[in-house]
């Protein structure tokens, strides 16, 4: 999934609030190895270049990729959405309302978002995982390995899950009212959770 030279890329230009940016780009490489658990930067480059087993090569730049993941911040300026794999298999994201349909539910669709605060604000609150994810393959290895909660772009979001995001046509012009306000009134609070479930197709 992952090749060793878009491993190495992928370190180079991660992005940590534990690394200051005023460092040389040699001191940065020095603090980003150790943050991933290796004494240096020349001690990452040999362990991923030395390794004779492409299978085990494989699976060591997958962990290390999904530790990258874990740990980097989201792109500046750069619009995301927040999903979220859910247990039994489908997706969750963080959504805003469009509108009801003919049933009386609420239409929802992901909510753009700034992706480096919001992975700030999660890492500090949830125990588990948040993964920046800016790649398909990085996107694919979070989907059905790594779960928990990504920080997407949202173009590769509608591409892989394009059911979260095409639902204007499920809002109702005149939707049952009296329904609404009934199960307003019956739920309560749970109407306010942004946090809208899905079972997708892709």
């Amino acid at each position: 999934m992952f090749d060793l030279a878009y491993t190495v890329d992928a370190v180079r230009s991660m992005e940590l609030d534990s690394v200051p940016s005023d460092l040389s780009h040699c001191q940065q490489l020095e603090l980003k190895a150790k943050h991933l658990g290796y004494q240096n930067w020349n001690h990452l480059l040999d362990t991923l270049r030395n390794e004779p087993d492409h299978i085990r090569l494989e699976k060591c730049t997958t962990r290390l990729m999904q530790r990258i993941c874990q740990m980097r911040l989201p792109s500046r300026d750069k619009a995301y959405v927040q999903l979220t794999v859910l247990p039994k298999g489908g997706i969750g994201h963080y959504s805003y309302w469009i509108g009801w349909d003919n049933k009386g539910n609420e239409v929802r669709v992901p909510r753009p978002i700034d992706g480096r605060d919001q992975a700030r604000r999660l890492r500090k609150l949830q125990p588990s995982p948040v993964f920046a994810i800016e790649t398909e393959r990085e996107l694919l290895s979070w989907q059905h390995w790594w779960f928990s909660t990504a920080i997407v772009p949202p173009g590769l979001a509608k591409k892989h899950f394009p059911s979260l995001f095409n639902k204007k046509h499920l809002v109702a012009e005149n939707p049952p009212i009296d329904v609404i306000r009934a199960k307003y009134a019956a739920m309560g609070d749970i109407y306010a959770d942004n946090l809208a479930e899905d079972d997708v197709e892709n």
